[in-house]
């Protein structure tokens, strides 16, 4: 009886230690985790109220902020003034502005001050289109100036005789032709900026044209809805027969099946390792630091088929690049909920999630 009384206070006394160490330490966590959402909703605040002149910065809002939303809704509309210059065919797909001001957004965000002129605007939207010479028809116009003998009596013409259509000339004149690939924008952007723009800072840029443009497809980090959003269902499957997504059979290291509420399978592989695309394909999402998936990417390989990697510890590829099967897109890490060093992959067909040991070999 005795004994059962001292393992019983024994227990207590552990668990309140236990509780006196671990509680601090998770009230911090909670803390910072409240501070990150904070954080994330005065950064969608801010977009927001940037891209929506419509929307009121509160009279509290700090000075600073307040005057950065100013300057860059002034940016904006330069930007736009800048873009409708622009001479675009209309057997083209017209010019995403919101890309174009997502894009100066992330890039110039947080800077000391903003601000942009006429010229500096068609400098930066001329890097989404190229330029090529292009012939067109218009109407022929006389020059009001010109001068031409007066007729005091000019003769009417003959009843019958009906008037003349003027003929149209023609002329040349430099069409923007809108980028669709964006390692071309970026790469662009990388010249005209004269710096380099890194993996990280692509998908930056992107998530916050996410957010303007798909809005609560893209809140949190949303992924499924985005990813239906960003595919091309009614591509052809270019893919190709599906491999392994490691140079070695991928078979042995199945750390946790597909199926009761796992999304996919999880492959154990040390840290670094380089984790290959199982088949060919485009990049339509390269994302970091998502509270689940950690960094990850997801490529379209057409005919509805995406594949997904997640927990990795670095991206090498970026939104837009086309990959081939066997090439490497990323290194195998633990970032985002994870335990440990692995890949977690996914695989889906039409929307639906399917058993990826059925998909790749």
């Amino acid at each position: 009886m005795e004994q059962t009384e001292y393992h019983s206070r024994t227990a207590k006394t552990v668990a309140a230690l236990l509780c006196a160490v671990f509680l601090p330490l998770m009230l911090i966590m909670t803390a910072i985790l409240c501070m990150a959402d904070a954080a994330a909703e005065h950064n969608r605040s801010a977009v927001t109220a940037c891209f929506d002149t419509a929307v009121a910065i509160p009279a509290s809002a700090d000075i600073t902020f307040r005057e950065h939303i100013f300057q860059m809704r002034d940016c904006f509309a330069v930007l736009d003034s800048a873009a409708g210059e622009l001479e675009v065919p209309e057997d083209v797909p017209p010019l995403d502005t919101t890309l174009v001001k997502s894009l100066f957004y992330w890039l110039n965000y947080g800077n000391e001050s903003v601000r942009l002129s006429e010229e500096q605007a068609a400098s930066f939207v001329a890097c989404f289109v190229r330029f090529e010479e292009r012939t067109r028809e218009v109407e022929r116009t006389e020059d009001p100036g010109e001068d031409r003998p007066e007729d005091p009596e000019p003769t009417p013409p003959p009843e019958e005789e009906s008037e003349q259509e003027p003929e149209p000339v023609t002329e040349t004149y430099q069409a923007a032709i809108p980028l669709m690939e964006l390692p071309d924008i970026f790469q662009n952007l990388a010249n005209h900026l004269n710096r380099s723009i890194d993996l990280q800072t692509q998908s930056g840029c992107l998530e916050i044209y996410y957010m303007v443009r798909y809005g609560e497809a893209s809140r949190g980090g949303a992924t499924d809805e985005l990813i239906d959003i960003l595919i091309d269902g009614e591509s052809e499957y270019i893919g190709g027969a599906a491999g392994s997504p490691f140079a070695e059979d991928w078979r042995g290291h199945v750390t946790c099946e597909f199926g009761n509420g796992h999304r996919g399978i999880d492959l154990a592989f040390p840290t670094g390792t380089p984790i290959r695309a199982v088949a060919s394909g485009t990049v339509v999402l390269a994302r970091y630091g998502h509270y689940s998936y950690g960094n990850y990417l997801v490529i379209d390989h057409g005919g509805g088929v995406t594949t997904l990697y997640a927990h990795c510890s670095a991206l090498t590829v970026a939104t837009g690049q086309t990959v081939s099967a066997g090439q490497v897109i990323a290194r195998v890490g633990s970032t985002g909920n994870s335990t440990g060093s692995h890949l977690h992959l996914e695989v889906k067909q039409n929307g639906t999630l399917v058993n990826p040991r059925t998909f790749i070999s």
